[in-house]
């Protein structure tokens, strides 16, 4: 018969064996599937459940705790020790590791750069970040929990061997690259790669984009406000990139509150680029930024400034009424790529400054939006009216600057415009950067500067490769795949290339550089996993009894029954480990002498021997005596009159009345 389970348990604090439970339930985790025993409910309505165990075999019921092994669990029979089990106890290593993501990640940055600049932004826990990067690149919008069960099986465990990627482990190293001091490192070294790369500007004379997006999320931080965006309002944060112009890399971000204006920001991020003594000699941007304070302000600083002019301002009221019907004239057709612009430039001098405004008109668009408007009235001629549509200010818009562009020059340096939108996307589609899964400011700052890293690095690799249609997270779903078998006595061998494969390495220009080149640095990483499972002894120590049973019989050892000697008491020699000097032990520990009863044991020990065999004997009657016999009855007269008292035995029920 099976044993109780609360029998079993009761020595386990984690287990109250006083509790009745009513059923198993299975809780997935990523180190494995765990059963938990629900309990009932008491008076106060909560319930007292307890973790049974994690689940070995859910078909045989069998679980596993470190304090009862493998066992049987039942509802009805309770708990069976079941030791034929015991080799599921520990997961086996995994010799079969992902190595194509980290072959992209490692190679392409090495020969580009930018692995220094990961390197320098926290250097006592680069691993980390480039662990970090690595797993958010190859598993976009994965939640922290699951990094270390991807770290385990990645070549990259070998390499950035002091990686910490448990979900804690994470958060907490958001919180320690969210410093300021962090910040500042990262930007010091990444503006230097920037002066050098030779995709960008030299002379650290950038040529910007600027704009905003918003971050949705209801934390409760002080950067948290509301904002209304299109009509719609949402509790957010305001994250500011700026972009090269030149090669669309973005060079530096800031936040800001949710319920801070773009026009407010733009002196603000200029002037912090000064503190990096970065020199800013153009600015395109947002009509959210057009301002009369931000245009004189750039017309102080020396700074070429391209901006849409808001639809409500007085001038560009004014322009449409002039200069509708005489932009459409065939002279003023500009192609740009595949458009057909129509483009005029108007000279205006507003509050004392000379601003080369281009009224401009989308050609394609102006099609489209009357085609629209005619089919809707195809069926009802009468009231079609062309100015229903308000046709003089239809695909219309109007750009300012203080500089004077030809009006195919400017329509080409605003239009460079969309790199930053599409840096947006890359950030929230492949870094990361939305949904926001952090819960403090600090943290904050950590995700931001994490998902900015991953952004350059998808930006980079877009640009190496040829075939636009492929981007950085493709090229992460193709190589994860790319797998490499370790042995113990050989080197590494990868496997084959598929075609799509070997597309990308050639691309890419990858070199194969597998980082371990022999068993000895496998065996030393197994080793280093081995200790860390658990507390022993250590390493080439051999089992006590099996060093006393080794001492040589010829010597005098002078070894006694009642003297003990620990392990770490022991010399060895590396030569031989079988000679052996032991130390006689010096005990430190308090506490009765070895072999000493416990004093109320003794006390009733004495006690009892002391008393004799008749005073020991419990109080009661002779050894040896038995019951008493009973009465027996004598005659009937007797047994009559025990009978219990009532009617005279044969009598019968009186008649009732009838109604």
């Amino acid at each position: 018969m099976a044993l109780q389970f609360a029998d079993i348990i009761k020595d386990d604090p984690r287990f109250d064996p006083y509790l009745s439970y009513t059923s198993i339930r299975k809780v997935e985790r990523v180190s494995g599937t765990f059963a938990l025993l629900l309990g009932k409910r008491n008076n106060t309505g909560t319930r007292d459940d307890v973790w049974l165990g994690q689940l070995v075999d859910e078909r045989k019921n069998l679980f596993f705790l470190p304090s009862l092994g493998v066992f049987e669990f039942t509802m009805a029979d309770g708990y069976t020790h079941r030791p034929d089990y015991a080799f599921g106890l520990h997961r086996p290593e995994s010799y079969l590791l992902q190595y194509g993501n980290y072959w992209v990640y490692n190679d392409f940055l090495r020969r580009t750069g930018f692995s220094n600049v990961i390197n320098n932004v926290i250097p006592e826990s680069a691993d980390t970040l480039n662990a970090l990067l690595l797993y958010k690149l190859t598993e976009p919008h994965t939640t922290n929990y699951k990094g270390l069960h991807w770290f385990t099986n990645s070549y990259s465990k070998l390499v950035f061997n002091q990686a910490a990627m448990s979900s804690s482990s994470i958060s907490q190293f958001l919180k320690e690259i969210g410093r300021e001091e962090c910040y500042r490192n990262f930007f010091r070294v990444y503006f230097e790669f920037l002066s050098t790369n030779e995709y960008t500007s030299s002379l650290m004379e950038f040529p910007i984009l600027i704009d905003s997006t918003g971050l949705p999320n209801d934390t409760k931080m002080n950067i948290t406000e509301p904002n209304c965006h299109n009509g719609v309002m949402s509790n957010e944060v305001r994250v500011i990139y700026v972009t090269d112009k030149d090669s669309g890399l973005p060079i530096f971000f800031k936040y800001v509150p949710g319920n801070i204006i773009d026009v407010s920001t733009l002196q603000y991020v200029i002037e912090t680029l000064k503190m990096f003594h970065i020199d800013i000699k153009s600015v395109t941007m947002d009509a959210g930024y057009n301002s009369q304070d931000n245009i004189n302000y750039l017309y102080s600083q020396n700074i070429t400034f391209i901006t849409r002019m808001q639809e409500n301002r007085t001038e560009y009221k004014n322009i449409i009424d002039q200069y509708s019907t005489e932009l459409l004239k065939p002279k003023y057709l500009v192609p740009y790529m595949d458009k057909s612009v129509f483009c005029m430039q108007i000279v205006l001098n507003i509050d004392g400054n000379v601003l080369y405004t281009y009224f401009c008109c989308d050609g394609d668009r102006l099609t489209s939006e009357l085609n629209t408007y005619r089919k809707k009235y195809l069926n009802d001629p009468d009231n079609y009216d062309i100015n229903g549509i308000k046709y003089s200010s239809i695909a219309r818009f109007v750009l300012i600057s203080n500089y004077n562009f030809d009006t195919k020059d400017i329509l080409e340096n605003y239009y460079k415009r969309q790199q930053i939108e599409q840096n947006f996307d890359t950030s929230k589609n492949i870094a990361a950067l939305s949904p926001v899964r952090v819960h403090s400011e600090i943290a904050f700052r950590g995700h931001l500067l994490v998902s900015f890293i991953q952004t350059i690095i998808s930006i980079l690799l877009s640009k190496q490769l040829k075939n636009k249609k492929i981007d950085s997270k493709t090229i992460f779903d193709i190589m994860k795949y790319v797998n490499v078998d370790i042995y113990n006595n050989k080197e590494e061998i990868i496997r084959p290339l598929k075609k799509v494969e070997k597309y990308v390495v050639k691309e890419l220009e990858l070199e194969l550089n597998l980082e371990i080149k022999s068993s000895d640095f496998v065996g030393s990483y197994l080793k280093k996993i081995s200790k860390s499972r658990g507390k022993g002894r250590p390493e080439g120590r051999k089992n006590r009894k099996k060093i006393l049973f080794n001492l040589d019989p010829n010597k005098d050892n002078n070894l006694s029954d009642k003297e003990s000697f620990s392990d770490d008491e022991y010399i060895y020699d590396q030569d031989n480990s079988s000679d052996v000097q032991p130390k006689p032990k010096v005990s430190t520990k308090k506490g009765r002498p070895k072999g000493s009863k416990n004093k109320f044991k003794q006390h009733f020990e004495e006690l009892n021997t002391s008393l004799t065999q008749t005073e020991r004997r419990r109080p009661g009657r002779p050894k040896g005596s038995v019951n008493k016999p009973k009465p027996e009855a004598q005659n009937t007269e007797l047994s009559s009159e025990r009978r219990r008292p009532g009617r005279p035995k044969g009598s019968v029920n009186k008649p009732k009345p009838e109604a």
